[in-house]
């Protein structure tokens, strides 16, 4: 391993240390923290961290699963950025709550700030000349294990984590977690698809 890259799986353990102070900072439960989809984000890029380092240490070029998955994280992480933002210019409240307290430093860092961090290493650190447009796997996986999770917590908690959810029966609030699935994974595969083609022009 040369020291350059020995400097870069430094930097990314650093990114994990404090990726994952950030979201101790979180209160509540497993799995109820993650049952809120900006907090299973997170978690998300914490994993693509520790699978960087494991391909830094371990392999020669980085896979095209992690290329996948990093760019997956790149257009999840955006969403979950501009749907906070947007909804905190409109109404602070609607994003922010007045019973449990969480710092601000906090909140930007899960609505925006994990995104450029993700940003500045796949664009230093990571080729993305393997990407293949037909495997779209590091979406659907993902997605799938999310709305495992509003499940599992449901069965324990007997509710949902976002209000507006919770005075709705169970089989509305899993077609609404199938919609925004949908919402989700649709408009990425399309976007995937361009930046291949782009990608393989130049």
């Amino acid at each position: 391993m040369n020291q350059n890259n020995h400097y870069q799986q430094i930097a990314r353990l650093l990114f994990i240390v404090i990726f994952n102070k950030v979201l101790s900072l979180v209160p509540g439960e497993i799995p109820y923290v993650f049952a809120f989809y900006t907090n299973f984000n997170h978690l998300l890029i914490m994993i693509y961290f520790i699978w960087a380092i494991q391909e830094g240490l371990f392999r020669q070029q980085n896979s095209k699963y992690i290329q996948s998955y990093a760019v997956f994280l790149i257009y999840s992480s955006a969403i979950v950025a501009l749907g906070f933002w947007f909804a905190y210019l409109i109404n602070p409240g609607m994003v922010i709550s007045k019973k449990v307290h969480i710092p601000f430093f906090c909140l930007a860092f899960l609505h925006g700030g994990n995104l450029i961090v993700l940003l500045l290493d796949v664009i230093y650190f990571l080729n993305l000349q393997n990407l293949n447009e037909s495997d779209n796997l590091e979406a659907f996986f993902p997605l799938a294990c999310y709305t495992g999770l509003l499940i599992v917590n449901y069965s324990q908690y007997e509710k949902f984590p976002y209000p507006f959810m919770r005075h709705l029966r169970l089989p509305i609030n899993l077609g609404i977690v199938l919609l925004l699935n949908i919402i989700m994974s649709v408009p990425y595969i399309i976007l995937k698809k361009k930046l291949v083609i782009k990608l393989k022009k130049e």
